[in-house]
């Protein structure tokens, strides 16, 4: 994009994806599915690309997602979901970087999975999802955890299949399933694996032994990572009557229940059984059955043998009733039995000893985000020590300029009145013809250095303030050459001086100017993102704290208009915002404004005519577009699209009462940094072209003062800047200003903003 990067180690950790994941059901290992988040937009380049993703804190359970695991897809513009997925990968950080982007940074999505579509069938609406996952719902809100159990996601994906039934018919969702079953196939697994997610229970009317009736086929063996393949989705029956499958298999546990006790008073009641009664064999056998009922969600995988091994034990078991009853005492098989019952209860122990040791884990977890913040605000307090210092040492500075400048004020006193005995003779030479030395003739020079005032006797005029920025000077310093300094030039007089340093070192910032105060906001530095607003008194010189914006902002666009300043989108790192904050300053207070049209991040705004203007920009994309707010009307109106895509640009009223474009980034140009400029005629409702700048400017800084347009700083490529150019309205066409040697305007991603006479 053009603008200066720096490399940060990312902490996932931080205090907002702690707050977040503390409000998470953190299901770890036991996650069932995952809903993901797409809009109208992303939804294609999702399809297009087989991959989802989520933004940095939802890493808390992003990770645990394994390959063969259901996934969906919520559109929250069309309030559907999207179905059925199955991850083609564990979830991961970043499998593609760039995702989501045209290229030119990082992915604001990197918790990503790859997919493949497992059933295409119809969305499932608002009220449907409601209903299955109606315990993740937050408060009486839309918004929703978006982890799943094993059970959620099995009810999820029944609800789907009968969707996809309704529309296609029960064969070709068998034969899509079918076909999507041998895409998938997994490595085969012991039949202890925990299934993914069952639901059913060993044998029923009607079903073949060893298949869930709520399947309508053989489950599936569990993949690699115990997460059973797609092909374990179960069908659903096409008639639950009315019940949800919670209510079905809360049934089924009821059911297991009274069988085991009625199975146990029945053993209690009968005579000892002798070896070879068949009453042995026949109590043997109902105490087999309650015990295949109570553990009837782990003996599913039991069921789930080949047939070719399940038939030869049924035919031993069947000619041993047959011929002998007295081969197998009942007592025997009852201890088969308990036996087979202990071999399904050792994987439920397991899986709740996983359970404990995830809890410790995430206990331990807590703790370490608890020490992570507690360094974070450490090195808070660092910074701020650090800050102090670089404040004092500059106060220190100023201190003693100020005191240069006073014993330089003496002086020149000291010499006005000696001077003053020579007045008369000095008088009968002007008699004799123009005096060269009188101060009202002496036409002002070139150039003076920084710090110069205006000559004495001259009306003061309009005067250009250049804030901050960074410096390409100073850019291997601790500080990142990010700067705090101000110039001042003054057109009239053609003279710079350096002004009162801000408080604090920023870039990316914006600034305006209403009464008799100079306002610079939000922006950033190599540290942090800021939201704060600074005022520069400028009859005091001082600068004084002003009420925060109500987020973080950096590359906004700021418009002064009557008594109010508007500052508009603007964001940070991989955030764009199309937020307004307006200030008051009768009740020095920031409020919100209507929000505009488009995101935009890298904006510019300017006032003409009673109306702000906010043009260009970038939203994932470099923008055209242009917006117009009168405030009488209370909204955003578009006006005719600019010639070019640009954002990093400068926009200003100016000359002829157009409002000026300059400059500017567009990464598919051939020009990326932008030499052109462009303005628009309120009254034709058009753009018209202007002559080129002899130096591209992205994040450079434009102003108009004393009838002219003035564009200074930015940065063409790799170098920032040097030239200082005026516009020449009646030849349309760029001159170069020249700067005193002592004067450097080499700095990129700075803000000017224009002090009328009458504000001092």
């Amino acid at each position: 994009m053009g603008r200066k990067t720096y490399t940060y180690d990312v902490d996932t950790r931080n205090e907002t994806n702690y707050r977040f994941e503390q409000q998470q059901k953190n299901l770890g290992t036991q996650l069932g599915g995952v809903i993901f988040m797409c809009n109208n937009r992303t939804y294609h380049t999702c399809m297009e690309n087989q991959m989802f993703g989520l933004p940095s804190p939802h890493w808390c359970y992003v990770q645990y997602v394994r390959a063969g695991m259901p996934c969906f897809l919520y559109n929250f513009e069309r309030r559907e979901l999207h179905g059925i997925f199955k991850a083609a990968s564990d979830g991961e950080w970043e499998i593609d970087p760039l995702g989501w982007t045209d290229g030119s940074r990082r992915t604001p999505y990197p918790c990503q999975v790859t997919f493949e579509t497992y059933l295409d069938c119809p969305p499932i609406g608002i009220d449907q999802l409601r209903a299955v996952i109606a315990e993740n719902y937050i408060g009486n809100t839309d918004k929703f955890q978006q982890e799943l159990t094993k059970k959620q996601a099995t009810e999820l994906c029944a609800l789907f299949r009968r969707k996809y039934e309704a529309v296609h018919g029960a064969a070709a969702a068998a034969a899509a399933t079918a076909s999507a079953s041998a895409a998938f196939a997994a490595p085969a697994r012991p039949a202890a694996a925990e299934a993914w997610p069952s639901l059913g229970a060993g044998s029923s009317s009607g079903a073949a032994g060893g298949s869930n009736p709520w399947m309508g086929r053989g489950l599936a063996d569990a993949n690699g990572n115990g997460v059973a393949a797609m092909e374990a989705e179960p069908a659903g029956p096409p008639d639950l009557g009315g019940k949800t499958f919670a209510q079905i298999q809360a049934e089924e546990e009821a059911k297991a229940r009274k069988a085991a006790k009625a199975a146990a008073k029945q053993q209690a009641a009968a005579p000892a059984a002798r070896p070879g009664s068949a009453g042995g064999s026949a109590g043997g056998a109902a105490v087999a059955a309650a015990a295949q009922r109570i553990a009837y969600v782990a003996a599913q995988q039991q069921a789930q043998q080949p047939a070719a091994a399940a038939a030869p034990a049924a035919s031993a078991g069947s000619t041993g009733a047959g011929s002998s009853s007295d081969s197998r005492p009942g007592v025997d098989e009852l201890g088969d039995e308990l036996t087979a019952l202990e071999g399904t209860l050792k994987p439920l122990i397991s899986n709740m000893m996983d359970l404990r040791l995830e809890a410790e884990l995430r206990t331990a977890g807590a703790l370490q985000a608890h020490l992570a913040r507690l360094d974070d605000k450490l090195m808070k307090v660092q910074k701020e020590r650090g800050r102090d210092m670089m404040q004092n040492q500059k106060l220190a500075a100023q201190l003693e300029q100020l005191q240069q400048e006073n014993a330089a004020l003496k002086q020149a006193l000291r010499l006005s009145q000696q001077g003053g005995a020579a007045a008369p003779a000095a008088a009968g030479e002007a008699a004799a013809g123009p005096s060269t030395s009188a101060p009202g003739a002496a036409a002002p020079p070139a150039s003076k250095p920084a710090g110069a005032a205006a000559p004495a006797g001259a009306a003061r005029g309009d005067e250009v303030y250049l804030l901050g920025g960074n410096s390409q000077v100073n850019a291997g310093a601790d500080d990142g050459g990010w700067l705090s300094s101000v110039l001042v030039y003054s057109p009239r007089s053609q003279t710079w001086r350096q002004g009162p340093d801000m408080p604090l070192m920023r870039g990316y910032g914006c600034s305006g100017v209403l009464g008799h105060n100079l306002y610079v906001m939000g922006g950033g530095n190599s540290h942090e993102w800021l939201g704060d607003c600074q005022r520069l008194d400028l009859r005091t010189g001082r600068w004084l704290a002003g009420p925060a914006l109500s987020s973080l902002r950096g590359c906004a666009g700021a418009a002064a208009l009557g008594s109010r300043l508007y500052v508009a989108g603007g964001g940070m790192a991989d955030v764009q915002h199309d937020t307004v904050e307006i200030f008051n300053p009768e009740i020095n207070a920031w409020m919100p404004g209507p929000k505009l049209r488009a995101k935009r991040f890298s904006t510019a705004a300017g006032s003409l005519d009673g109306c702000v203007y906010v043009t260009g920009g970038y939203d994932g994309s470099y923008l055209q577009t242009a917006e117009r707010l009168d405030p009488r009307e209370g909204k955003w109106q578009t006006i005719p699209d600019m010639l070019e895509r640009r954002g990093a640009h400068a926009c200003t009223a100016g000359p002829g009462g157009l409002l000026y474009v300059v400059g500017g980034y567009d990464v598919t140009q051939e020009d990326a940094f932008m030499f052109s400029v462009e303005a628009f005629d309120p009254r034709a409702g058009k753009w018209l072209p202007k002559a080129r700048m002899a130096q591209g400017r992205a994040y450079g800084a434009a102003a108009h003062a004393e009838g002219s347009l003035w564009v200074v700083g930015g940065m063409s490529g790799e170098q920032y800047n040097e030239m200082f150019e005026r516009y020449d309205h009646q030849a349309d066409a760029w001159v170069g200003v020249p700067l005193p040697p002592q004067v450097s305007t080499v700095r990129a991603f700075t803000t000017a903003s224009v002090v009328p006479a009458a504000a001092f």
